[in-house]
């Protein structure tokens, strides 16, 4: 492989499944073009994938993570057993030979699934992964997890790996959950200060991949992605790459401007294992589909008189050598400099302004993430939307609006986001859309359901006379979602509000649709099919189904993760879907206008 020079900082950091360090890393002048990657490895299935990436002519071998399933509560003698059959395959001693290693762990090599900080062998896994990768020098004996750093100098640049180990010190998913702890932030922070021209920095769980998804991600802990968003541009590390594994498929995915220049993710696990994908609004690529694979990437440091220095990720099937994904990044794009002013805008910005007249009423149109548009409320009315959602956080006796609790601010109120603006538009014209019978605000609680609901009930008071109706619907439906306190608001005689409960409800006979108005539930929980293609007739039954059994109970339906694709639109309206969720309003309402 040709390589060429770059002059800008290049910082890539590759989050994979928990850190491990450096196996035998062949010394600091190692000359580094090509990563071989693999993990979630059963050890009880073959691994025709390890052989195979005997011939892919590594510099560098990373084991992602879940390199061994080694699930349990009382025998480190299991884990080392789990560790002894790794070994054992076929491929595995003559891919040691061929290059350096660096090693990371995930949940199921860490011990448990899901396992954080309160795994009861961390200390003993801990210490067997150390000994079995070979990193008992890599790894301080007294490190609290199994983070740590590794420099290679390539064509007279620096690579560095920084391996995070987001397991041995995490916390229980939350709004405030950590994922590192002190020590390692503060570790994190020294490397990031070093000099470097490429950085990968592997963590276990992936980036970004959204919180409503039924996986583990970063996103599930915001405050700590935040923090790592921000570490990361204090010290002013450009070229950041995210690698992650815990997935058993490959994916690329990508966040405009959430670095000061877009955060990617580079995303493989699975050498024996593959699985349906997750919902994950932010992939730009195929998924792979292979049961046995692997990933590559391809670091091109050197300008040439044909190209620029760039890096290639591919995923390929184990089997047949062929590539299923192929992405390419080139170093410049990792950069302040190479961030565009319209690559730099978020992604609520990238629709088109509302239209100067109302479209509308879209009575199925249901604005997601409403308030991250740059006028809440505003702009779904004017698309004609007759629902919005807004995310809250009770904080020193307010509500206030915000998805992640780091970008909380004291002005973004409930009340004067939504509550106001509404009970204005009321008293106004009676109605919120002119020619709508019924409009909806989902409340999301994000944490503190019966908190959020005593300062809600309050706060609900003005818009008493249109939230109840003695003929009819009422002009205004509010429907708690997330931290839903569902005993209280039911014992409550007074209630103003209604309940989003979840197809489980719909066998349930404690919550009609006069307690439960809408029922809610990830897409991706019932359905396989994410559009781009005919959907199967087995997914188009099931919908069809749910919602002749929510209507004939009298509640309404709505799907959330569903793609944003005209496609599954048809089909939700089709079958008689009632709320439709998007975050890009122009393009949906285009969609129902027609």
């Amino acid at each position: 492989m040709k390589s060429s020079s770059r002059s800008s900082l290049i910082a890539v950091v590759i989050a994979a499944s928990s850190i491990c360090g450096v196996m035998a890393c062949g010394g600091e002048s190692a000359s580094i073009e090509r990563i071989t990657i693999l993990g979630c490895h059963k050890q009880e299935e073959p691994a025709p994938a390890i052989a195979a990436c005997v011939d892919t002519n590594p510099d560098l071998v990373l084991w992602i993570g879940d390199n061994v399933y080694a699930d349990t509560t009382d025998s480190p003698e299991y884990i080392r057993s789990c560790y002894e059959k790794l070994e054992g395959k076929p491929g595995f001693a003559e891919l040691r030979a061929v290059a350096p290693w660096v090693a990371t762990w995930d949940d199921h090599d860490f011990g448990l699934n899901n396992a954080g900080g309160s795994y009861p062998l961390k200390e003993a896994s801990r210490q067997l992964f150390r000994e079995f990768w070979q990193l008992r020098d890599a790894i301080p004996n007294d490190r609290d997890g199994v983070y740590y750093a590794r420099r290679f100098q390539t064509h007279g640049k620096t690579l560095q790996l920084i391996l995070l180990d987001p397991r041995y010190n995490r916390d229980d998913p939350g709004p405030d959950a950590d994922t590192l702890g002190e020590q390692q932030w503060a570790w994190l922070a020294e490397q990031l200060a070093k000099p470097a021209d490429l950085r990968l920095v592997v963590s276990g769980f992936q980036v970004l991949l959204g919180a409503d998804c039924g996986s583990e991600t970063w996103a599930k802990f915001p405050t700590a992605r935040q923090r790592l968003f921000s570490l990361i541009q204090r010290e002013q590390a450009e070229g950041v790459i995210f690698l992650t594994g815990d997935q058993h498929y490959g994916e690329v995915c990508r966040m405009p401007g959430a670095l000061g220049y877009d955060a990617i993710e580079l995303q493989f696990a699975g050498i024996n294992q593959i699985e349906d994908p997750e919902f994950n609004a932010l992939r730009v690529t195929p998924v792979s589909t292979s049961l046995h694979s692997y990933a590559l990437l391809d670091l091109h440091w050197m300008r040439t008189d044909a190209d620029v220095p760039h890096l290639l990720f591919q995923v390929c099937d184990a089997t047949t050598g062929q590539a299923e994904v192929v992405y390419r990044v080139n170093f410049a794009e990792l950069t302040h400099a190479g961030m565009s002013d319209t690559a730099s805008q978020s992604l609520e910005n990238d629709s088109p302004p509302p239209p100067s007249e109302a479209l509308g009423p879209f009575p199925a149109a249901h604005a997601h993430n409403d308030y991250e548009h740059e006028r809440p409320l505003a702009d779904a009315l004017a698309w004609g939307f007759c629902s919005v959602e807004a995310d809250v956080f009770p904080v020193k006796g307010d509500l206030l609006v915000a998805h992640d609790a780091v970008d909380l601010q004291p002005q973004r109120t409930l009340r004067r986001l939504y509550l106001e603006p509404l009970l204005a538009r009321l008293k106004e014209q009676g109605r919120v859309q002119p020619d709508a019978d019924t409009f909806t605000l989902l409340v999301d609680i994000k944490t503190g359901g019966e908190v959020a609901y005593a300062l809600l009930k309050e706060q609900l008071e003005p818009l008493r006379p249109y939230l109840q109706a003695d003929d009819g619907p009422a002009p205004l439906q509010i429907v708690i979602s997330g931290d839903r306190p569902i005993d209280l608001i039911a014992a409550d005689t007074d209630r103003l509000v209604g309940i989003d409960g979840r197809l489980e409800d719909l066998d349930r006979d404690d919550r009609p649709a006069a307690l439960v108005p809408l029922i809610s539930d990830r897409w991706g929980k019932v359905f396989r099919w994410h559009g781009g293609s005919e959907m199967p007739e087995s997914d188009r039954q099931r919908l069809a189904d749910i919602v002749r059994q929510a209507h004939a109970r009298g509640h309404r339906l709505r799907f959330w993760a569903t793609p944003e694709d005209p496609a599954c639109w048809q089909e939700l309206r089709s079958a008689g879907v009632d709320l439709i969720g998007t975050d890009d309003l122009s393009k949906l309402a285009a969609f129902l206008e027609e």
